[in-house]
């Protein structure tokens, strides 16, 4: 088990038919079901995160990082047949627009997290700019949107 930030990454994912749990932090656990569709399980209730807006339940997966997830995705689905695709079926794109869309923390992290990734900048151009119009973020994070969009990552 390793531990990152307040969440644990499982090594051997728990199987729970017809779930496969990843990770957890404090009472939610984190997975995908057995058509590689991410969903959250909040004590008894599972929220999938097909849609922008679904993704409120996968936002702290943020503040682990990019590299750390991509990484430890990658590693699962290489040592575990069932879960081959569990990286490619995790809904990054999705993640950002909501993160970007909401209040200035998440929004950090999402810059956070795309932060030398120039083709998710490139994919996230149109909710960059909208971080960089409104006034209801802080002028740092406004600035730092707004190099990252000049220089393409």
């Amino acid at each position: 088990m390793v531990t990152v930030d307040k969440f644990t990454l499982l090594p051997h994912p728990a199987r729970d038919e017809p779930y496969f749990w990843l990770m957890e932090s404090r009472n939610v656990k984190f997975g995908v079901d057995a058509q590689n569709r991410w969903c959250a399980r909040i004590n008894d209730r599972t929220v999938f995160s097909s849609k922008v807006e679904d993704c409120t339940v996968l936002l702290p997966l943020l503040e682990i990082g990019h590299d750390p997830i991509h990484n430890f995705l990658r590693h699962t689905g290489s040592m575990h047949i069932e879960l081959r695709f569990v990286e490619s079926a995790f809904p990054e794109l999705l993640l950002l627009q909501h993160a970007l869309q909401g209040s200035s923390y998440w929004a950090e992290r999402a810059i956070d997290w795309i932060a030398n990734q120039p083709l998710l900048v490139a994919q996230l151009r149109e909710d960059l700019q909208t971080i960089i119009n409104k006034k209801m973020y802080t002028q740092s994070l406004r600035h730092r949107t707004q190099k990252m969009l000049a220089r393409g990552a």
